[in-house]
């Protein structure tokens, strides 16, 4: 996994799917709307993880790479794919 001292070169909005990978993994994701709750992903190993909690999301940098946003089980919306 990448080192989040870097700075982001590139975002990407993203859609959660169920069945689309992104593409290609990312380093970092980035919250950006304003709203509270639950982000499910598919990490670079394939293993799917839900981040509950998230709370007055807007701006929230989620600091976990992966391939894969999750349309079930994620309840924030305006997720960005972050890439180093």
């Amino acid at each position: 996994m990448a080192e989040l001292a870097g700075v982001y070169r590139w975002a990407i909005a993203i859609t959660p799917s169920d069945t689309q990978l992104l593409s290609r993994p990312c380093d970092a994701l980035w919250v950006v709307g304003a709203t509270s709750g639950q982000l499910t992903i598919v990490d670079h190993a394939g293993n799917t993880t839900t981040i509950p909690g998230l709370t007055n999301t807007q701006g929230m940098l989620v600091p976990i790479g992966a391939k894969k946003i999750m349309a079930t089980g994620t309840t924030v919306s305006g997720v960005l794919a972050l890439y180093l």
